[in-house]
């Protein structure tokens, strides 16, 4: 990976050369391969909201990052993607709620819900987003590449995607 996300209690700093867009505000652009920056005026409202006291900051409570993203839960529950947005990878779901893990691949995005069941998005030329519909009981994802990985609540794992090298062939016993 060409960046760090580096997490500290209630804040997330990102470090890296920005080329493509991972430092940015979780703006997400349909109109361009990167995601917006929050404008000046948008800035000084939120700062007098936050001195007067009728907004909290947020704070960040989990984070991954993709090959060029980032995605991340904030303390609110809301998810919230940034980075190269070249195949949907940061547009998240308009009211995507009750979400207690995240994991980002190469160009897509995962979100376990507290229901078990898994979400995706962003590119999926080898079926690593398509094929998250009908896992249900995960308690854990994970993303690699162009492939994803479920551990489910049984104790076995799920894999779904590009298998070019036997990423989804799961040994048996797992």
């Amino acid at each position: 990976m060409s960046h760090l996300v580096p997490f500290k209690i209630g804040a997330v700093t990102a470090r890296s050369s920005n080329a493509r867009g991972k430092q940015r505000s979780p703006l997400a652009s349909k109109h361009s391969g990167r995601c917006l920056q929050p404008s000046v005026l948008s800035a000084l409202v939120l700062m007098v909201l936050l001195l007067a006291g009728l907004a909290a900051p947020v704070q960040a409570a989990t984070l991954a990052g993709g090959l060029y993203h980032n995605v991340g839960i904030r303390s609110d529950g809301v998810v919230a993607a940034w980075g190269f947005n070249s195949k949907g990878q940061c547009n998240v779901a308009p009211g995507l709620g009750k979400v207690r893990a995240v994991a980002a691949g190469g160009f897509h995005s995962l979100a376990l819900k507290s229901d078990g069941t898994v979400m995706a998005w962003g590119d999926d030329a080898q079926g690593q987003c398509d094929g998250a519909s009908g896992v249900t009981g995960v308690r854990a994802v994970a993303a690699g590449g162009f492939h994803n990985l479920a551990l489910k609540s049984d104790g076995t794992v799920t894999a779904w995607g590009y298998n070019t090298s036997g990423q989804c062939d799961v040994p048996w016993g797992l």
